[in-house]
């Protein structure tokens, strides 16, 4: 009796020995105080959307959803090749910094698509600084801090019936 194999596509089979699979691609966003930007991304350098990224061992550790009232507090470390941050943080233009992270999926990140998901946080403290190897900085949520407030909410007709204005 003769046995049949039926085989892939060629195309499938390359895929399938790639060695580095078609995934989500972190690049970072840090906005400094005084309205400059920094384009970070882990490794190598790209340009997306008019933007060059600088590839720099970075690191965003931490993130997550609790089910009870805890706060995520994530860290993001970030290498300080010849002490190249410490101006910033010495002047204090990293404090309450923006960084965003963008998820893009590394098809869209070659074929230069805005199509991305967007996570924001506050830098709000320095953990750890050492002159040639990295800085530690605490994140924190936009609506978590002492300077958030979140406006009042009205209660009148016709959302809460039984209200009435005297």
């Amino acid at each position: 009796a003769a046995l049949m194999v039926d085989t892939a596509p060629i195309e499938h089979i390359e895929d399938a020995h790639k060695l580095t699979a078609d995934g989500k691609v972190e690049l970072f966003e840090i906005w400094l105080k005084n309205g400059s930007k920094l384009f970070l991304k882990a490794n190598n350098d790209v340009t997306w959307q008019g933007n060059f990224y600088q590839g720099i061992a970075i690191q965003l550790t931490g993130v997550g959803a609790y089910s009870d009232d805890q706060i995520a507090r994530p860290t993001l470390t970030i290498a300080n090749p010849k002490g190249i941050f410490a101006p910033l943080i010495r002047d204090g233009l990293v404090d309450r910094a923006q960084v965003h992270r963008l998820l893009v999926l590394k098809a869209h990140l070659d074929a230069d698509v805005g199509i991305y998901q967007r996570f924001s946080w506050l830098l709000t403290r320095v953990i750890a600084v050492v002159r040639d190897q990295g800085c530690q900085f605490e994140l924190r949520e936009v609506t978590d801090g002492p300077v958030f407030s979140v406006p009042a909410r009205m209660g009148i007709s016709p959302d809460f019936p039984l209200v009435s204005i005297q």
